[in-house]
């Protein structure tokens, strides 16, 4: 049980930090299997594993993260707008 991390429930800042982080994970990963009865999180190491997009190797929870944030957003849009020179090169390798 090395690749895994036990999470125990705790006061509420770190309870919400924790529900936080799986609703994230949520969109890529199955994490009904991770909660247990007595309220611990078995949380697998594998979310943290990275992975590469174009020429990058970025961490799969960032990734999450990410479409998270933007999951609402037309990211095509703000670019045109104000960013296109800014970001382009970092787009365009994502």
């Amino acid at each position: 049980m090395t690749d895994m991390i036990i999470l125990y429930p705790k006061n509420w800042f770190y309870n919400a930090g924790v529900i936080g982080l799986l609703r994230v994970l949520s969109s890529e990963f199955r994490i009904d299997s991770w909660l247990k009865d007595d309220g611990s999180l078995v949380l697998d190491l594998n979310v943290f594993n990275k992975v590469c997009k174009g020429k990058l190797y970025i961490p799969n929870a960032l990734i999450c993260y990410v479409e998270y944030l933007t999951k609402d957003e037309d990211l095509e849009e703000w670019l045109s707008k104000t960013n296109s020179e800014k970001y382009k090169q970092f787009y365009n390798e994502m």
